[in-house]
């Protein structure tokens, strides 16, 4: 009689013969582990994007300062694991790690302003209980956008009304551009409908 794996029995299989397999490259070619891909990420770049936690802590022991490499994109390992929802990979990082405020991207932004840009509710809900993390939620980065900023510009209601709703998050802030928040969700919406009704917008941008 056949025996039929459930997708949860798959993956733990799957992921059982990479940590073998992670434990004999760093028993015998060591060097493997800084190794880089085609995207510029190194393994811990992989671990996070996913969502293998033993692979993570491991490599982190293993590999400490590949915590803090940019892949081609500019994104730190915790970087990707933000824009996936990776909850338990942020979390051994944030658990291993003494400052968060380091893990910034070359644009500049911390774990928080990927999650709420790419619309990762579950991690910025993560953060936002996090007392460790306060000094994320209102800090801006190269072009003066908080993390509100960037969920709004995207559209992410999700992330949006989440961080609208905490008291720790100030809706003020104005970016580069002297926008708020709100500013920019108004500004979006217009981009948006005048792109829906074939209007012309002017420089690519509606005032």
């Amino acid at each position: 009689m056949p025996v039929f794996l459930s997708l949860f029995d798959r993956l733990f299989i799957f992921f059982k013969l990479i940590s073998e397999i992670l434990e004999q490259i760093a028993n015998k070619k060591p060097d493997l582990l800084r190794r880089k891909d085609e995207k510029g990420g190194n393994p811990l770049h992989c671990a996070a994007c996913m969502g293998y936690v033993w692979g993570t802590q491991f490599l982190f022991d293993k590999y400490r300062d590949g915590a803090i490499q940019q892949n081609d994109e500019g994104n730190m390992p915790v970087h990707v694991a933000s824009k996936k929802d990776r909850v338990d990979v942020v979390d051994a990082y944030i658990s291993n790690w003494t400052d968060a405020t380091e893990f910034l991207n070359s644009k500049r932004q911390n774990i928080l302003h990927v999650a709420a840009e790419s619309g990762r509710h579950l991690v910025v809900k993560y953060i936002l209980r996090n007392n460790k993390l306060k000094e994320l939620i209102n800090e801006q980065d190269l072009d003066g956008n908080t993390p509100l900023h960037l969920a709004s510009k995207n559209g992410r209601s999700i992330a949006t009304f989440t961080l609208v709703r905490n008291s720790m998050v100030m809706k003020r802030i104005a970016n580069g551009e002297n926008l708020t928040p709100y500013d920019v969700a108004e500004k979006q919406s217009k981009i948006v409908g005048a792109e829906y009704s074939g209007e012309p917008i002017p420089n690519g941008k509606v005032c």
